[in-house]
């Protein structure tokens, strides 16, 4: 890997990372804005968020030379909470792990559970400002990588023809 190369992959790593950066808080926002986390007060304040928070995340993912594209992940409560469920929910065992229960478990009911759909991951890296971002950035750096590969062999052709 030339010098030149090293730097094209360094910018797309920076350009990555910021456009990871640009979609994770939108992400944020959203889940926020969608389970109505703000203005709630009282001791459970965005307690059951917290979790799909947490697990929620954007990293890009760099190949060899250029920047292959964003992974989004997180916990199946927000996919499930993306996508809605609309059935019956087995019950089961339920460990209770806290000093505040009497019990240490618990049995759960069978009974049906409704989750509308709420939109987590809908178009989220056109809404949070990436694409845009990615598309004016990474015409700059792959001109520059194309510039780089074929310099040699425009070279090679301008001194054959003379």
């Amino acid at each position: 890997m030339t010098p030149e190369q090293k730097q094209i992959r360094a910018k797309e790593a920076k350009i990555g990372r910021h456009a990871a950066r640009l979609t994770e808080q939108y992400l944020h926002s959203n889940i926020n804005r969608l389970f109505d986390v703000k203005n709630k007060g009282g001791v459970f304040q965005g307690r059951e968020v917290e979790p799909m928070l947490r697990a929620t995340r954007v990293r890009s993912k760099i190949g060899d030379f250029l920047l292959l594209g964003l992974d989004a992940t997180s916990n199946k409560y927000a996919f499930i909470h993306h996508y809605g469920f609309s059935g019956k929910r087995d019950g089961g065992t339920v460990y209770l792990d806290h000093q505040r229960f009497s019990k240490d478990i618990t049995q759960r009911n069978t009974h049906v559970l409704n989750v509308n759909q709420k939109s987590i991951f809908h178009d989220i890296y056109k809404s949070s400002g990436a694409l845009d971002y990615l598309v004016t950035e990474l015409t700059k750096t792959r001109t520059e990588s194309f510039n780089e590969k074929f310099k040699d062999v425009i070279d090679n052709i301008s001194k054959d023809e003379q």
